[in-house]
């Protein structure tokens, strides 16, 4: 009787080992995809983590061309309010920016995908003119303007950016240039490093029809502050010739945001923004280092010279 009951319970006893079997080799199966997915992972971060790399720039710029608006754009961080953000924006008379404001974060807060493990260390630096402020509200000089920027350029002489890789000097692309301005970071940073490590920002442009208009005239400009009927030094004019620029649009504007310069329509100011930071990899080749003394070295000290006479302690 039991043999013949085991007879007809072994085709069930048969079924129930392949199914067994199937269901094992499915597992098995998405065990090796998980465990493929997880490792294929880990090697795709290990080696995004290998081209990630590190960038120092310095906005320069008068009062009220939007320095400031810039600095939250390549940080990520237009949302923020005033009170929490690290750069200050004044939309009206009021003078914000009355030190080097500084901040680190990837571009775009690593929310764009082309440009996200690209680090900056953004530093904000108050306008020239006669313009700016100290914290306690007092008016300070365009030297002293230039020398909070000296000073921060210097934190950068050594450590996870060796250098600056680029000064981005903000512009309104609407507005003439200010040759008394240039003429002063000129004489500061010495015309050779200055262009060779200069990105023009031209801010207020129309993204849709971009010219190189103000580019132009801006090299023409540099180039007769610096002849002033003397012939240029080798190669001078070159680097003049190859400063290169990128078009941003902030202004005031309806769009919900918390920063009312950021436009509703940002997919052309990413298009400007990927160039930008292509710009800034490719100055970071050929870093302006503090080790070299700018013309108008003060005798105040900072991290890498000792009292302004002799250097002290290597960049």
């Amino acid at each position: 009787m039991l043999e013949v009951i085991g007879k007809e319970l072994e085709p069930f006893r048969q079924q129930a080992s392949e199914n067994f079997q199937q269901t094992l080799q499915a597992l098995e199966k998405n065990i090796n995809q998980h465990t493929t997915n997880v490792v294929s992972k880990a090697v795709l971060e290990i080696k995004n983590q290998q081209k990630e790399e590190t960038h120092s720039v310095v906005l320069l710029g008068d009062t009220g061309v939007g320095k400031s608006t810039v600095a939250r754009y390549l940080s990520g961080t237009l949302d923020t309010g005033n009170a929490e953000n690290p750069f200050k924006v004044s939309h009206g008379e009021t003078v914000l920016t009355n030190e080097v404001h500084r901040y680190t974060d990837n571009v775009f807060g690593g929310k764009l995908e082309e440009v996200k493990y690209v680090k900056l260390h953004i530093g904000d630096t108050p306008g020239l003119g006669g313009t700016a402020e100290n914290i306690e509200g007092e008016k300070i000089s365009d030297e002293e303007v230039l020398e909070l920027i000296r000073g921060h350029i210097n934190l950068h002489c050594k450590g996870e950016t060796q250098g600056l890789s680029a000064f981005l000097l903000v512009l309104d692309n609407n507005a003439d240039i200010n040759a008394e301005s240039l003429k002063l970071y000129i004489n500061k940073f010495t015309a050779e490093d200055l262009a060779k490590n200069l990105i023009l920002v031209l801010n207020r442009s129309k993204l849709k029809t971009m010219d190189d208009e103000t580019l132009e005239l801006f090299k023409g400009e540099f180039l007769e502050i610096i002849g002033d009927g003397r012939p240029l030094r080798p190669g001078t004019k070159e680097l003049v010739g190859n400063i290169k620029a990128v078009h941003f649009n902030f202004s005031k504007s309806d769009n919900g945001s918390k920063d009312p310069c950021l436009p509703k329509d940002q997919e052309m100011l990413h298009e400007q923004l990927k160039e930008l930071v292509k710009l800034i990899q490719e100055k970071g080749k050929h870093k302006y280092r503090c080790l070299k003394r700018p013309l108008n070295s003060s005798t105040s000290p900072d991290p890498c010279r000792g009292n302004g006479k002799k250097l002290t302690k290597k960049c």
